[in-house]
């Protein structure tokens, strides 16, 4: 007897008895979703669907077939894909069409592609169908698009001039602080020479992108630019590189500073020592002189201001004191090295404010080789905590969500694999709990995106409490999120375990007064007896989650 799906692809101009295997398989075994219809006058309906649409509409195939669109599809999403079948139909030429369908609570984003399928006649009797899910490829490009607005927004605020270029040279993006420091628009720095940068500094340029395609960082590098109007204008530049996922070099972004009082000021200290103690008390900078016994004999009001205290009178290991312990040794080494071979230098340190809080400080030393100060050495300090705060930040986006500040799929998956090498080393398993909510779109479409954001906020506060402090928990998307619990010794210690972080997780949610509750539906799977790497728990921890949402909500599931 026939098979059921010979039969139906029978009619097909091409189909033979030498391809029928090689078709049949072709068609049942790819991943895009393939419909064939019969042509019915101005009607269609179903003559054959391949695996993937039993899988993605949670349909039995048969149940389809010689029925209309309308078995598939609400009425109002059939009538619109009827009008492309019948434009197919009438001009006998292959067409495309996107859509947007909710199934189970999510959204499918599918490109399809009709063709028509005609008899030896000419007559068009049937249109094949073939649609590609494209929901990853929106959603990732949605990412994206949420990380840039936060990184606009980044530049927006910081007060340093911020500079992003590609590799080549080729300027991307500037912010406000920028233009206002060099006096040039974005569009008037639309080519790779860099009318702001010193002829005799071209050189140094070239070395600042060689560095960044090694991926290393450049702190605090002083130079001289130029002003659209031509004045020089004394700059600290950190550079630093822009990574993907792989760690790969996409861009560089440069956060300039005008140090120009700064190093004015500077210069006026070395020149004229009558002018020093005016120059001093009026910087923003703490200025801080020591003797050759590294007593402190000047410190600027600034101290005063920033600080909360004067230091003058300290000697080298009572400032020390104020220095935060991780910073300590390094300051000590390279102040007593500057005082014995009267050497500049630079360091970063951060320093204690008489109310209790740490502040980030870049300190440079400089030797006074003659004059009054002889053997001295003047330190002078600026508050970098906003710059630190910058680069942190750009870091955190790499590695945490920035909805939840729970940690993101990559830092996640480092956290995983390192509990894995644990494992290989000194035994044990791992197991890795798979959630997901059963109602997270209801949310938003009933109160709004605001609270569906505050909703995930809350869950990842819950999160945060329920996991143990050897254990790892991430957001991977959506309202998607992973927990890896070490050292489980049983499959039924793992579900009371899921069983709990559901129970936590359904307690009431008050939402900006709204009482909101749901259910999480949990799949399991367990490392090293599941899975060999990460990429495969995770799978395997998702197939059972999909099992799990397919029979009903707030269920746990355990791989297979």
């Amino acid at each position: 007897m026939k098979n059921n799906t010979e039969e139906r692809l029978s009619f097909l101009p091409y189909h033979t008895a030498t391809n029928e295997k090689l078709l049949k398989t072709l068609m049942e075994q790819v991943s895009e979703l393939l419909f064939i219809m019969e042509v019915n006058e101005d009607s269609f309906s179903y003559t054959y669907v391949n695996r993937a649409v039993e899988l993605y509409h949670h349909v039995n195939r048969e149940d389809l077939y010689g029925q209309p669109i309308t078995a598939l599809l609400s009425e109002p999403v059939a009538a619109e894909v009827e009008k492309k079948y019948k434009e197919v139909l009438y001009q006998k030429e292959e067409n495309s069409y996107e859509d947007v369908l909710s199934m189970d609570g999510e959204y499918f984003y599918g490109n399809t592609i009709l063709t028509p399928l005609p008899d030896e006649n000419g007559t068009v009797t049937h249109i094949m169908g073939v649609t590609k899910n494209e929901t990853k490829i929106v959603e990732q490009n949605e990412k994206i698009m949420d990380a840039d607005a936060s990184f606009r927004s980044l530049l927006r605020s910081t007060p340093d001039a911020v500079l992003v270029t590609t590799l080549d040279g080729k300027i991307a993006e500037v912010n406000e602080a920028f233009e206002d420091l060099y006096g040039y628009s974005i569009n008037e720095l639309s080519s790779n020479d860099f009318q702001f940068v010193p002829s005799t500094r071209k050189e140094e340029t070239v070395h600042l992108f060689k560095e960044a395609e090694k991926g290393h960082t450049v702190s605090g590098f002083e130079t001289v630019r130029l002003h659209k109007n031509g004045r020089e204008i004394d700059v600290s530049i950190t550079m630093a590189p822009m990574l993907n996922r792989r760690d790969e070099v996409l861009a560089v972004s440069f956060i300039v500073r005008d140090i120009s009082e700064r190093v004015e000021a500077a210069k006026r200290i070395r020149q004229s020592e009558e002018k020093f103690q005016v120059i001093a008390d009026n910087s923003d900078d703490l200025i801080t002189v020591f003797n050759e016994k590294a007593k402190v004999i000047y410190s600027s009001p600034s101290h005063l201001e920033w600080l909360g205290y004067h230091v003058e009178g300290w000697m080298a290991d009572d400032v020390a004191s104020y220095i935060h312990p991780e910073d300590r040794d390094l300051a000590l080494h390279t102040f007593l090295r500057c005082r014995d071979y009267e050497e500049s230098f630079q360091f970063r340190v951060r320093l204690l404010m008489e109310s209790g809080l740490w502040r980030w400080f870049e300190c440079r030393g400089h030797p006074v080789p003659s004059g009054k100060f002889k053997a001295h050495f003047v330190l002078i300090s600026r508050d970098v905590t906003s710059e630190v705060d910058y680069v942190e930040k750009l870091k955190e986006y790499a590695y945490y969500d920035y909805l939840t500040e729970l940690p993101n799929r990559r830092l996640f998956e480092d956290q995983v694999t390192e509990a894995m090498e644990d494992i290989d080393d000194e035994g044990g398993s791992i197991a890795l709990f798979y959630l997901d909510g059963d109602g997270f779109k209801e949310v938003n479409d009933l109160y709004g995106h605001d609270i569906g954001d505050e909703f995930l906020q809350e869950i990842g506060t819950r999160l945060k409490r329920i996991i143990r402090g050897h254990d790892a928990v991430g957001r991977l998307g959506g309202d998607e999120f992973a927990i890896m619990a070490r050292h489980l010794s049983s499959e039924e210690v793992a579900r009371k375990v899921a069983r709990r972080i559901q129970d936590k997780l359904e307690l009431p949610y008050d939402i900006s007064g709204r009482r909101i509750v749901t259910s999480f539906s949990v799949g399991v799977a367990f490392y090293p007896e599941q899975a060999s790497s990460f990429s495969e728990l995770l799978r395997k921890a998702d197939v059972a989650l999909y099992q799990s949402k397919s029979r009903g909500k707030g269920l746990v599931l355990f791989s297979e």
